[in-house]
């Protein structure tokens, strides 16, 4: 059985994922996670961006 190598768990399958540029192979449970932190990323980056009025792109 393949093992996570974000929560160290043996699972039935992995997913696989591309975080920050990279790709990563995570269970289930951790794809979810990475998901979520993925989005606050993007949604505390836009109102930086908002907030300094900033209009180009990074």
């Amino acid at each position: 059985m393949p093992q996570c190598p974000q929560c160290d768990e043996e699972v039935d399958e992995l997913h696989s994922v591309k975080i920050h540029g990279k790709r990563r192979r995570l269970c289930e449970d951790c794809l979810e996670i990475a998901q979520e932190e993925a989005e606050i990323a993007e949604l505390s980056e836009a109102a930086v961006k908002d907030m300094m009025g900033y209009k180009g792109s990074w």
